[in-house]
């Protein structure tokens, strides 16, 4: 069998990867957008497009739910932002680079929990413990009172329905990360590309962030090779259940506090 090498490339922003299969005496030369590149012993050249999970058919359930939901919770959403301009006392809305589908980068948004606008605030607290347990703490956090009640509850990531409108997410993905923390994936990135970031996490099922680092990777993986429709909706619908019973027990604890 012919040894090959897998090189990655992005052209006309679109992933590809290129196998090389080497054989004594021939020569490729590759010129893109004014760029060359030479391959020495080669004898032929595949071309594989990177594939999404989901395609079409994710797309398509992301656009009409992103559009229903957007529609629907417009005034909560209008309530929100006057809630949050007038305990920050500035913009309601933040934005966090993230990495998505295909290596781009994008503006993820969120409503503002705190009084301090560096991006140093996750929407998974859980899951950024086992990314970054090696790297130097950050600046401490100071949440508000409304903060602090939309972090409890995951409305601080509604604004993420924007990104999922525009394309930049899923409603059901892995968690957005950062560059740097796509760094720590190593090879294991590739599966991570091959899934636009969701606004909710499929490990949500389970109740429970990845315990280890080994196994937030497995995750990734996993959900990459084995996505279906069917798995998305079960992840939404223990998610609508989650956030009921939060905001029920939410609720109890302000009565209770009201009442003492």
């Amino acid at each position: 069998m012919l040894p090959s090498v897998k090189i990655k490339l992005h052209v006309a922003m679109r992933n590809f990867y290129i196998k090389v299969h080497s054989e004594a005496g021939y020569r490729l030369g590759l010129r893109m957008r004014g760029v060359a590149w030479s391959f020495r012993r080669v004898h032929r050249t595949e071309f594989v497009p990177l594939q999404l999970v989901g395609g079409m058919v994710k797309r398509g359930f992301d656009l009409g739910s992103a559009s229903l939901a957007l529609v629907l919770v417009s005034p909560l959403f209008l309530l929100i932002c006057v809630l949050v301009m007038i305990a920050v006392g500035g913009p309601a809305l933040q934005a966090h680079q993230r990495v998505g589908r295909g290596g781009r980068t994008f503006n993820c948004l969120e409503f503002r929990a705190t009084v301090d606008t560096q991006d140093c605030g996750r929407s998974n607290p859980a899951a950024l413990a086992v990314l970054t347990r090696d790297l130097p703490p950050g600046p401490d956090l100071s949440f508000t009172p409304v903060g602090t009640v939309l972090v409890k509850l995951g409305l601080h990531k509604l604004p993420q329905l924007i990104n999922v409108f525009r394309g930049d997410m899923s409603i059901v993905g892995p968690n957005p990360l950062t560059p740097a923390e796509l760094k720590m994936f190593g090879d294991a990135a590739e599966f991570y590309l091959k899934s636009r970031p969701g606004l909710v996490r499929p490990h949500q099922v389970s109740g429970s962030a990845p315990a280890s680092y080994a196994d937030w990777m497995a995750l990734e993986r996993h959900y990459a090779e084995n996505w279906s429709l069917v798995a998305d909706l079960r992840v939404i619908a223990k998610t609508v259940s989650t956030s009921r019973v939060a905001a029920r027990e939410q609720t109890k604890r302000t009565v209770g506090t009201r009442g003492l």
